[in-house]
């Protein structure tokens, strides 16, 4: 939604993760530095706040119901997904190699098939290396219906304590009517994260919207 567009743009953000599910992220007003959303989830559950709407939304990590707001549409699982993209899962995953090129680049892309009901294949995800440096600057991540559910661009790759890291990350999640752009400033691997950080008390006064008890 428009509206939203511009009510959540260039808000900074504090990101913590721990494997394999555990997100906190918190959105915050740029200058006044008030609080925009707040989002915590323990890989099972999450819980999205927006003190704006004094609404509190919980559901399912992966997905679940969506909301007609894009904003509540956001979930962790969308973000890990991006953030911390898989390899080729054995046993249940089979992948085969394609070479492609986009104007003036070359990409090896995997392509990597799941095994669904009665032992069909089924189109899960296409990784976009290029071919030069190797970095992923691609991930499409598709549904049971092989539409794209996550489509993600990576970006001025930099390193931080030897390892690499995208510091431009935008992906779009077309059926749930939103997107992110996350810009970089700061990264830090491996540090100690109790699990107090991913905790969010259920707001008082608070519209609590529990999205799987919700109608359709």
């Amino acid at each position: 939604a428009k509206g939203e567009i511009t009510t959540y743009h260039d808000v900074r953000a504090f990101l913590l993760i721990r494997k394999p599910g555990f997100l906190r992220m918190i959105g915050q007003y740029p200058v006044v530095r008030n609080t925009a959303f707040d989002l915590a989830s323990d890989g099972e559950r999450f819980g999205l706040y927006i003190p704006s709407k004094n609404r509190y939304i919980t559901g399912d990590s992966r997905g679940g119901k969506r909301s007609k707001s894009p904003l509540e549409n956001l979930r962790p699982q969308h973000i890990l997904d991006a953030l911390l993209w898989k390899g080729l899962e054995p046993g249940t995953e089979e992948a085969v190699l394609e070479v492609s090129t986009e104007g003036t680049k070359s990409y090896y892309i995997v392509i990597i098939l799941r095994r669904g009901g009665e032992g069909k294949l089924q189109l899960a995800r296409k990784l976009w290396f290029e071919r030069v440096g190797l970095s992923l600057e691609r991930l499409q991540i598709f549904d049971e219906n092989g539409e794209v559910a996550t489509d993600a661009h990576y970006s001025s790759y930099a390193e931080s304590a030897g390892i690499p890291y995208a510091q431009q990350v935008v992906f779009n999640r077309p059926q749930d009517d939103y997107g992110l752009m996350l810009s970089v400033t700061q990264m830090k691997f491996n540090e100690p994260l109790p699990d107090d950080k991913f905790q969010m008390e259920q707001p008082a006064g608070a519209e609590v919207v529990d999205l799987e008890k919700a109608p359709s």
